[in-house]
């Protein structure tokens, strides 16, 4: 692998963390570094208009990873260079394109242990026909980096084999493609165009909060697909029951068939899951090793990713070869963010969060809405996220707040951290093994 391909995949690694899912998918997902010079590294995206978008928007926070990976300040070219290889048959590539799907993300490459194990049986038993209706919808539950759109791009690829039609989407183009029919007169055509796939799947379906027209329109989707015996996938950060501004007839459906997340990998999970990658590139490192890339807990598996890229860049930059050594060095500092185990931690953390902002725990804890108390607050639910919590105990430990307004603050704070270099060390300093 070229050096400035290493370096690049560690960057994403890191820059994983740091912006929105939906900020990544859209800008950085389809990236690749192409070349480095001792003043310049070139970066391949596939349009025009993405390459105008990175340099407006996202420069200062690409130039700030580069240079912790590199050492040294460089120059940030972005350039078209679009011609993508995929470690597929050219079957596999023209039937994925010809359903919107990837092929590197089949069953076959989906790493199974007990923190997903229902929802793949569920997944797999749903793209064999074998679950007989009874799991119609199927539901996953999961924090974003945990395998959800896996395992609809891997039941959609199943369902090819066994000659059915699928249909992925994200939610957000769905509503994309609701708010187009709206003017253009073509909503019943949107409606006959996913409600009559023999497998729909829709990836963050808690997008639709708020949109009600667009749930109006996934209402009559649901209704007619299920009608007519075709199968319902969906996927959320979060369950029906913490969905706000989500019409009740739909929450009521969603619940119909079976409810399934996906947590945190545990330690042995995340060991095949370096493996995995570990043979996916080729790169040689004994048992002792994956387990010291695997040894700290993580709340993504992008996370875990962004260890192993980071530590191949490291040795690639070095020009030695991995060792025990360069593992720890490229690791120092990262490992990794201290869980919550008992409510005098969350009390301990939350005391420490109020003193770096100045108010009161009563105040975090309470409905005070002045900027430096919702900072705060935001702040302790980031926080005790990173720490492991899920987004029900985060809001339980921040004055009961629901789910979805820990989602919220969690995205905010990401958007901030990346601008705001003395948000960033007040929340380094509470999350220690966080990547500045």
């Amino acid at each position: 692998m070229e050096p400035a391909e290493s370096i690049w995949k560690a960057v994403l690694g890191v820059i994983q963390l740091a912006v929105t899912k939906s900020n990544y998918k859209t800008w950085f997902a389809d990236t690749k570094g192409l070349s480095m010079t001792d003043k310049t590294f070139v970066v391949g995206v596939k349009d025009d208009f993405t390459a105008a978008c990175l340099k407006q928007n996202h420069l200062p926070l690409v130039e700030r990873h580069l240079f912790k990976q590199i050492g040294r300040k460089v120059s940030v070219e972005f350039t078209v260079d679009w011609d993508p290889s995929r470690p597929a048959t050219q079957e596999d590539k023209n039937i994925c394109a010809l359903y919107h799907l990837r092929p590197e993300l089949s069953f076959e490459n989906f790493v199974v242990g007990p923190s997903n194990q229902l929802a793949h049986a569920a997944a797999l038993s749903i793209a064999d026909g074998n679950a007989d209706n009874q799991f119609n919808p199927l539901f996953i539950c999961a924090s974003p980096g945990l395998g959800k759109t896996h395992l609809l791009q891997a039941i959609g690829q199943r369902s090819v084999e066994h000659n059915l039609r699928p249909l992925y989407t994200s939610c957000s183009s769905l509503i994309s493609e609701c708010i187009r029919s709206f003017s253009n007169g073509t909503t019943d055509m949107v409606k006959e165009k996913y409600a009559s796939a023999d497998v729909l799947m829709v990836d963050d379906i808690h997008d639709l909060a708020g949109k009600e027209a667009t749930q109006d329109i996934f209402f009559s989707i649901f209704n007619s697909a299920r009608e007519a015996g075709h199968q319902i996938v969906v996927t959320s950060d979060r369950t029906p029951a913490d969905m706000d501004r989500i019409a009740d007839r739909l929450k009521s459906r969603f619940e119909w068939g079976l409810i399934t997340d996906i947590q945190a990998p545990e330690y042995e999970t995340r060991l095949a899951i370096i493996k995995t990658r570990v043979h996916g590139r080729q790169v040689d490192l004994s048992d002792e090793m994956i387990s010291a890339i695997a040894e700290a807990p993580c709340t993504s598996i992008r996370e875990l990713e962004g260890r192993l890229n980071k530590v191949i860049a490291y040795a690639t930059l070095l020009k030695e070869p991995i060792t025990m050594d360069i593992i720890k060095k490229a690791l120092r500092g990262q490992n990794h963010v201290p869980s919550c185990d008992s409510s005098s931690d969350i009390d301990g953390l939350i005391k420490d969060i109020a003193s770096s902002f100045g108010v009161t725990p009563e105040k975090i804890l309470g409905s005070d809405r002045d900027q430096k108390t919702a900072l705060a607050r935001q702040v302790a639910m980031y926080v005790l996220k990173q720490r492991g919590l899920s987004l029900a105990a985060a809001g339980q430990a921040v004055g009961n707040r629901n789910a979805s307004t820990v989602s919220h603050a969690v995205n905010k704070v990401e958007q901030l951290i990346v601008t705001d270099s003395e948000l960033l060390d007040i929340v380094s300093k509470l999350c220690p093994g966080l990547s500045k």
